[in-house]
């Protein structure tokens, strides 16, 4: 049984090259991590900073879409002495089985964690 698409090693790859040629201007990935718990697929996803109306859960067709945005809380009288958090826009997208209901996806948002769950099909159908 397939739950999220399967892994490919040249993925992370693309995605490092990416992020050094865009030089900062390219959004962060979001680390993730996804769990199948009962009939569920359960992801926890690393937003520490972000204000909960920045973040953009969706689906489109088989893809899961996460976007959220971190911004300096400085002000023009503010010097900046050290800037090693990560700012701007995070995203990433999720490609989903053919057995997850993606019509049925529920998030929860606390401590810096987005949870994020994701019925199986069959779930849903009994």
């Amino acid at each position: 049984m397939t739950v999220l698409v399967r892994y490919d090693p040249y993925d992370e790859c693309d995605q490092f090259v990416e992020q050094v040629l865009a030089a900062g201007r390219a959004p962060r990935r979001i680390p993730i991590d996804a769990i199948r718990r009962g009939a569920a697929v359960e992801m926890s996803c690393e937003l520490p900073g972000v204000e909960p109306d920045s973040i953009d859960v969706h689906v489109d067709g088989d893809v899961l879409a996460i976007r959220a945005e971190r911004v300096l809380t400085a002000v023009a009288e503010d010097e900046v002495l050290e800037l090693e958090r990560a700012q701007g826009c995070f995203a990433r997208d999720v490609a989903l089985g053919a057995d997850l209901d993606g019509a049925q996806v529920a998030t929860h948002y606390e401590g810096g964690v987005l949870r994020i769950t994701i019925p199986l099909v069959d779930a849903v159908a009994a």
